[in-house]
């Protein structure tokens, strides 16, 4: 499963039960496929991006150092302290920091935030082979995954206590997505046994697969809080790389003009106001994006 910054090691939504009930339904529906209407802004950035919060600030990770880079423009680093490296993976509206980082001679990546100037660790219990922080909601809850034999989901609740969020059948499941309603979405793999990532929603102790159509894999990387959600997907048999946006049951997808084929993915969307962030390929080189889709 590719982590943007980690691609080396192991770890590479108030919506109501009615809402959710419908999403259900919708989501093992196979949908037409159809384009996003979007506008796009391109970004030069320190180094790879993974959130933005509705303030546009966003974060990523540059060289050694996590960054967080103001609407406005201004950059700061920073590292968690005898760490030989550290990432933001995102930051919300009420300016926590989530992030990853690396102790010195590991390659087994532990979880972290920040509010303030002094980190806190977050690694779940029983975490052997490493913790990867995903999100964290304006209630301060967290969502990631780590690693034992296989990959377990967990949540991390604001007064520090952690449950598993493992899907029913699955090999592992790894959340990488959430909004300030509680729905967390993300990916599983071996889900009765199927070769295929599988995308699920979560929410409430209800859990639904949600799957780009004609898809090998699925890859939920955010939900706002309206349930627009966001992510990569590979057609089966055709390697083709498309970014979607999933919303009122439809699913659509992303396309930057003048991208380079199979060059561009979306790896977060914020909370109230749906700005959308990703990664594209130019004739001009590499470049981050900002959207707003419908």
């Amino acid at each position: 499963m590719p982590v943007p910054g980690y691609s080396d090691s192991l770890f590479s939504l108030r919506a109501t039960l009615a809402r959710f009930a419908v999403l259900l339904v919708m989501a093992s529906v196979a949908q037409a496929q159809t384009q996003a209407s979007c506008t796009f802004t391109m970004l030069d950035l320190p180094g790879p991006s993974t959130s933005i919060n509705d303030f546009g600030t966003i974060v990523g990770g540059a060289g050694t150092k996590g960054y967080i880079r103001y609407a406005g423009g201004g950059v700061t680093y920073y590292s968690v302290p005898s760490a030989s490296s550290t990432s933001f993976n995102d930051r919300n509206n009420n300016g926590v920091s989530v992030g990853t980082y690396l102790s010195p001679g590991s390659q087994l990546p532990k979880g972290f935030m920040l509010d303030g100037s002094t980190p806190t660790s977050v690694v779940p219990p029983g975490a052997t082979q490493g913790t990867y922080i995903g999100r964290i909601n304006k209630w301060s809850s967290i969502i990631g995954y780590y690693g034992t034999a296989q990959l377990h989901g967990f949540k991390r609740y604001s007064n520090g206590s952690f449950i598993t969020l493992d899907f029913p059948g699955a090999a592992s499941t790894t959340p990488t997505g959430q909004n300030d309603n509680g729905m967390v979405v993300g990916s599983v793999v071996g889900l009765k046994g199927s070769v295929a990532v599988n995308g699920f929603v979560y929410y409430k102790g209800q859990w639904a697969t949600l799957n780009y159509p004609n898809a090998v894999i699925t890859e939920p990387w955010g939900i706002s809080n309206s349930g627009a959600i966001i992510g990569n997907a590979e057609l089966f048999g055709m390697g083709a790389k498309v970014p979607f946006l999933y919303q009122n049951g439809t699913f659509k997808f992303i396309s930057v003009p003048n991208a380079q084929a199979n060059s561009t993915f979306v790896w977060g969307i914020s909370s109230r106001q749906g700005i959308i962030l990703g990664t594209v390929s130019l004739s001009t080189g590499g470049k981050s994006f900002i959207a707003k889709c419908n």
